[in-house]
Formats: C-alpha cells, structure tokens, sequence
C-alpha cells in the first residue's frame, strides 16, 4: 500500500511536504506510511488519496488488502 502511495505521489509530481500541508499528515507519518505502511487507516488513505488525486484506486487496493486479494 505504501509503495502505491509513493507512486502515485511521485506521478504526480507532488512532494511530501505539499501532501502534509493539503491533509494535516505529518512529513514524518507520511514518509513512514510510503516506506514501511505504517500509519495506513481507511481515514489517511481518504485523505491522501484526496490530495493526489487518486482516491478511487487507492481505496480499491486498500480494500483488497485488507481482504487479502493483493500484495
């Protein structure tokens, strides 16, 4: 999960200091959520989904891996 939220951020061409500032996420939880999934909740996906415009996508692939349909 966190590898797609560095993806999708990085295609967008958006920092982590402009997805902290737009969500209320710290830099620092949202390096550690791309890095390692720490810090993932439905409610953190929403929101930077929300800020990169990916949200669709992001809560499908939230979805099947809390059901264990992908990696």
């Amino acid at each position: 999960m966190g590898s797609a939220l560095r993806s999708f951020r990085k295609q967008k061409g958006l920092r982590i200091t402009h997805i902290s500032r737009a969500t209320g996420i710290s830099t620092q939880a949202i390096s550690r959520m791309e890095a390692n999934g720490r810090g993932i909740t439905l409610e953190n996906i929403l929101r930077v989904g929300e800020a990169i415009g990916c949200t669709d996508f992001l809560m499908a692939h939230a979805i099947r891996l809390w059901r264990g349909d992908a990696q």
